[in-house]
């Protein structure tokens, strides 16, 4: 096997800082905007922490904090009858496969007790799985962790119907987010 290449290096160390900061922020920004937005979440978490690992897989699925990426087709490939040629480039929409009706009953709807709770594919799948889920999972649910069990009475300090976000075709970070609470 042959060593990387200068790009190829800094390419993986691209790839690492944004998936080690740009995504988890992200995530963790969208696990406290649903418990802003559903108090009963944060009590149940609180009361039960054994749900916060659920809760993550949840959060990851309901808002993957990227959206999609590009690829190139590797040989010809018919999708739901449309003809896709080898060499095309395509961009993978993993927001929108988590919120497929073959794969969940009510995807637009947030779901604690959903069964599935891991099959999404906010980090990819195959070849292409993202290196860092475990690194993401273990930051989430540390971060949920402690927020649960430190903070209470989180509220929005500035009132915003949805989330804002950043303009972005590939990731889906929050751009605002003020905040209220109490300490435990």
């Amino acid at each position: 096997m042959e060593p990387l290449t200068m790009h190829e290096r800094q390419n993986l160390m691209h790839q690492f800082i944004t998936g080690g900061f740009e995504t988890t922020q992200s995530a963790v920004a969208h696990a406290i905007w649903l418990l802003v937005r559903r108090p009963e979440l944060h009590q149940i978490l609180f009361e039960k922490p054994g749900k916060i690992k659920k809760f993550v897989e949840k959060t990851s699925r309901w808002e993957s904090p990227v959206q999609g990426l590009f690829r190139v087709t590797r040989r010809d490939v018919e999708l739901d009858g449309t003809m896709i040629p080898e060499g095309s480039y395509v961009i993978i929409r993993y927001g929108a496969a988590n919120r497929g009706y073959r794969e969940f009953i009510c995807p637009h709807r947030f779901d604690m007790e959903r069964s599935n709770a891991g099959a999404h594919l906010a980090f990819d799948s195959g070849a292409h799985f993202c290196v860092g889920a475990k690194l993401d999972r273990r930051q989430m649910t540390t971060a949920i962790g402690d927020i649960t069990r430190r903070l209470k009475n989180i509220r929005l300090a500035k009132d915003l119907p949805d989330p804002v976000h950043e303009c972005s075709l590939a990731f889906l970070p929050i751009a605002e987010m003020h905040l209220g609470f109490e300490k435990r």
